[in-house]
């Protein structure tokens, strides 16, 4: 400590030097100044550091070295030597904490990664459910197909067949050439068949798009007439709103006044 003075105030603090870029002008060298290791040993290389993890790992084959590729600089994966908690609870030896510990700490977890990886068995049952929840479209096409002749043979058996076609296969078989006859099977006829009936179907949609127009616009004519009508009468002094409820009332009135109007012109 050097007592120094402030040119401001003229009081004595305690100066502490500090490692920053004034004091170490190395200071954006990774291998300087940046932790006890390099402090302590004189700058050791994080090579060797991590060849000797790996050697010293019991835990895992040398070969696997190939595999570690922690994107993280090797300076900073050593200065930060976390030490894992032991083991000791039965939910601390299930598979998802061990794979959490492993990726945490890494090899000082004394994890093995080759007990991490999902097993045959595991694999098998996903497969299974993925086929029940994701079939594939040939297999359940294939499957419906064998539901169905299952359920023929069923009917068959249920209605008895003695030496002539069962009432089930020659209502199937009609109801399929039914459908034969309205829509073909080739592809080919298909779009034949469908470009045929394209102008009728437009010429209906056309005709469909034309009286939704024109009951709209009736609409909005006859609400118009009942505007200019009520201001023209002066019965309210301002323009209206169409939601107001003197304006829906107005509505029912006129509506009313046309029913009566309806029934006089019957009675004559």
């Amino acid at each position: 400590m050097f007592p120094v003075f402030s040119p401001c105030r003229k009081l004595p603090f305690p100066f502490v030097p500090s490692r920053s870029k004034k004091y170490y002008p190395g200071w954006r060298d990774p291998f300087s100044l940046t932790d006890y290791d390099n402090l302590s040993k004189g700058n050791p290389s994080v090579t060797d550091q991590w060849e000797t993890e790996w050697s010293s790992a019991k835990v895992v084959l040398y070969e696997l070295k190939a595999f570690d590729i922690n994107r993280l600089p090797h300076h900073l994966v050593a200065r930060d030597r976390r030490i894992p908690l032991p083991v000791k609870y039965d939910h601390e030896r299930r598979l998802a904490y061990q794979r959490r510990l492993f990726g945490v700490y890494g090899l000082s977890s004394g994890v093995n990664p080759c007990e991490l990886l999902d097993s045959y068995e595991y694999l098998a049952r996903e497969n299974v459910i993925k086929r029940r929840l994701e079939p594939d479209i040939e297999e359940f096409k294939r499957g419906e197909a064998e539901k169905n002749v299952a359920k023929a043979k069923v009917e068959e058996e249920r209605y008895g067949q003695s030496g002539s076609v069962s009432f089930s296969r020659l209502f199937l078989s009609y109801l399929k050439g039914f459908h034969d006859e309205l829509v073909p099977s080739s592809p080919d006829l298909l779009t034949v068949h469908n470009l045929q009936r394209l102008p009728e179907i437009m010429g209906r949609y056309r005709a469909n798009q034309v009286k939704k127009a024109q009951a709209a616009q009736a609409q909005e004519e006859k609400r118009r007439k009942l505007l200019e009508e009520a201001c023209a009468r002066d019965r309210f002094g301002y323009y209206v709103d169409h939601r107001d409820p003197k304006f829906l009332k107005l509505v029912e009135e006129k509506h009313d006044e046309a029913k009566l109007a309806r029934k006089a012109s019957k009675k004559k």
